[in-house]
C-alpha cells in the first residue's frame, strides 16, 4: 500500500533527504553542496547531547537541510562530519501533495532493529549519490527506533511506513551504509528523467 501510494503521488525519498514531485528535471539544491568523501563509509562516533559541539552540529544540519528542496532528513556524515547525529521530518500528504513542517526532529546515537523480516521495495535516492534513484530499495516495513533526544533522554518507538523508511536511510548513513548497497540489481539505478517517465507510465496504466 505504501509503495502504491508513493508511486501514485510521484513521491520518493532522497536522503539528504528530500521528496520530489519532478516539477523540473534539474534544480539547485543541497545536491550541489553535500560532502561525498570517505566519512560516508565510516561508522559515526557517538556524541554527547549537551556538548556545545553537538548543538552547533544540529544547527548546521538544519541550515543545510533547509537549502534542499522539500528535504526530509540529513545526517552528519553527509556533511563530512563523522558524528552520530541526524535530523528528519515526515511530510503529511494533503490532496495528493506533501506538506512539510518547518520544524525538525533530532536523533542522536540512533539505531534500529527490524520487528520482522518483512520488507517492501521503496523508491529512494540520496543527495550523496546525486541525480540517481532506484525503485527497488528493500526496507523493513516496521522497526524499533532507538535514539537520544537533545536532552540526552533515551527514547524507543515502534515505527512503520514512510517514517520507517526515512529513519532506516538516515541511520544507515551513521553506519557507513548507503542505499545503493542494498540493491540486489546494482544496475537498477535510474536518472531523474527515467524515473519521471516510469512513474508517469505507472499512473497512466493505473
Amino acid at each position: 500500500m505504501l509503495k502504491a501510494t508513493l508511486t501514485t503521488l510521484s513521491i520518493f525519498l532522497i536522503s539528504a533527504c528530500s521528496t520530489e514531485t519532478f516539477t523540473q528535471e534539474h534544480e539547485i539544491s543541497i545536491n550541489d553542496n553535500v560532502y561525498a568523501g570517505e566519512v560516508l563509509r565510516k561508522t559515526a562516533i557517538p556524541v554527547t547531547p549537551e556538548d556545545n559541539e553537538t548543538q552547533e552540529l544540529i544547527e548546521l544540519l538544519m541550515l543545510k537541510a533547509n537549502t534542499g528542496k522539500n528535504a526530509v532528513g540529513l545526517a552528519a556524515p553527509q556533511l563530512g562530519v563523522n558524528k552520530a547525529v541526524f535530523i528528519y521530518r515526515v511530510p503529511h500528504v494533503i490532496d495528493g501533495k506533501p506538506q512539510f513542517l518547518k520544524s525538525w526532529k533530532v536523533a542522536l546515537n540512533a539505531s534500529y532493529t527490524p520487528i520482522s523480516e518483512e520488507t517492501i521495495s521503496m523508491t529512494e535516492g540520496c543527495f550523496s549519490v546525486p541525480h540517481f534513484y532506484s525503485q527497488a530499495v528493500p526496507r523493513y516495513t516496521k522497526i524499533n527506533f532507538r535514539y537520544q533526544n537533545i536532552k540526552g533522554k533515551w527514547v524507543e518507538n515502534i515505527v512503520e511506513g514512510y517514517k520507517a523508511q526515512i529513519l532506516q536511510h538516515e541511520i544507515d548513513h551513521l553506519n557507513g551504509i548507503m542505499y545503493i548497497d542494498k540493491l540486489e540489481n546494482k544496475g537498477g539505478l535510474n536518472t531523474i528523467k527515467e524515473l519521471k517517465e516510469s512513474l508517469k507510465k505507472n499512473r497512466d496504466n493505473s
